[in-house]
């Protein structure tokens, strides 16, 4: 299966689903230069409240990646 775009707000979260009940979660983070996609895997937790409860359901994971971004995947911009 390919990657396939659920959700986005711009420059804020993108959402995935990259394979059956697999989602990973995009943040965009501008710095360090050149700019980065923090990328996080859900767990099937986070997936169940995702798709019950939405966005929202991640506040606290998306706050998370935005502090902590080295602990995450990091995809550069370039």
């Amino acid at each position: 299966m390919t990657k396939k775009l659920i959700e986005k707000k711009d420059f804020v979260f993108y959402i995935y689903k990259i394979a059956e009940d697999v989602y990973e979660l995009a943040i965009p983070v501008p710095t360090p230069k050149p700019g980065f996609d923090v990328k996080h895997k859900m767990t099937p937790e986070e997936t169940t409240a995702y798709l019950e409860e939405g966005v929202v359901a991640l506040k606290e994971r998306i706050e998370d990646m935005e502090k902590n971004i080295y602990n995450y995947e990091l995809n550069s911009w370039r």
